[in-house]
């Protein structure tokens, strides 16, 4: 089984498992949802580290720095890890706090990237 079937399999018998514990005591269907949020990035994480590996290679291979490729896929990873928080805050009722971890994925994803963008700025005045 790859690891999406795996990852698909273990989400739906979490939802299925947290559908009855949530009827009872729902402090312990949130924990149960985290628990299945982190074994699903687990069965993953071999499929996340290739691709990691293969940007390493493509970055040698090419022009690109990795000064250049590493904010935008530190973008991307603070943008996942937020929306995944904020889900699981939103599952618990709490969606002021989701929209605040929202709202600070998007700042540090901002701030990751300020180097990229000066970069690009700095590329620009020489070329002006």
């Amino acid at each position: 089984m790859g690891p999406a079937v795996r990852a698909a399999a273990i989400g739906l018998v979490g939802t299925a498992m947290v559908l009855v514990l949530r009827r009872n005591t729902a402090e312990l269907a949130l924990l149960l949802v985290m628990a299945v949020c982190v074994v699903i990035i687990w069965q993953v994480s071999d499929a996340l580290l290739t691709i990691i590996d293969y940007v390493s290679v493509l970055s040698s291979l090419s022009s690109l720095s990795e000064d250049v490729l590493m904010p935008v896929f530190r973008s991307v990873g603070i943008g996942l890890t937020a929306r995944i928080a904020g889900d699981v805050c939103r599952d618990a009722g709490e969606s002021g706090v989701a929209s605040f971890i929202d709202f600070a994925g998007c700042v540090c994803c901002l701030y990751v990237t300020l180097p990229l963008v000066k970069k690009t700025v700095d590329m620009v005045q020489e070329l002006i």
